[in-house]
């Protein structure tokens, strides 16, 4: 795990600036308190804003979190919103449609870091919600963005299942090295 030493640093340079204080030699100097580095740690995530958002936990094995640092490669995290349509929808759908009716994608790039991901409903067309047979449905992958290297090189644990199932209880997927196995 990385520290951060710039407050050290930051500190040690204003006292080096700091004009002495105007005060009797014989005034004690006041103790310089040391704080502990302040560890990384991943941003907290948004707050739902809608009934579609949904939060899980993304974790990678230590190997993964090893070798992607030094790769320096991120991950992205890409949804697909979807559900069985309504008969006279799926009618009208063709081969280019694909097998599902989707209502909405999300993606974002994020650090190889354990974190909380809330993956945000609001690029879903809420009026395509009208045309399914049901629930909808979210699909979550997780993948390196191959900006350092050309191939994927994760694997990471499946989610697909029912938005409200989903944000009742939270799921987590964990990352792992595909030259782990």
């Amino acid at each position: 795990m990385k520290t951060f030493i710039l407050p050290a640093l930051l500190a040690a340079a204003l006292v080096a600036c700091t004009p002495a204080a105007e005060t009797p030699a014989e005034a004690p100097a006041a103790p310089v308190e040391q704080t502990e580095p302040v560890p990384e740690v991943a941003p907290e995530p948004a707050a739902p804003v809608s009934d579609l958002d949904v939060a899980f936990e993304l974790g990678f094995t230590e190997y993964a979190l090893m070798r992607l640092a030094e790769l320096g490669e991120t991950v992205t995290i890409s949804a697909m919103y979807y559900g069985e349509p309504l008969p006279e929808v799926a009618a009208t759908m063709t081969e280019a449609d694909g097998p599902f009716y989707v209502v909405g994608t999300y993606e974002t790039i994020v650090n190889p870091v354990d974190q909380t991901i809330s993956v945000s409903g609001a690029g879903v067309d809420t009026a395509k919600l009208a045309n399914l047979t049901g629930a909808p449905v979210v699909n979550v992958n997780v993948f390196t963005s191959r900006t350092m290297h050309p191939d994927n090189l994760i694997t990471c644990t499946l989610i697909d299942g029912e938005v409200a199932e989903l944000r009742a209880k939270p799921p987590a997927t964990l990352c792992e090295m595909l030259d782990a196995n």
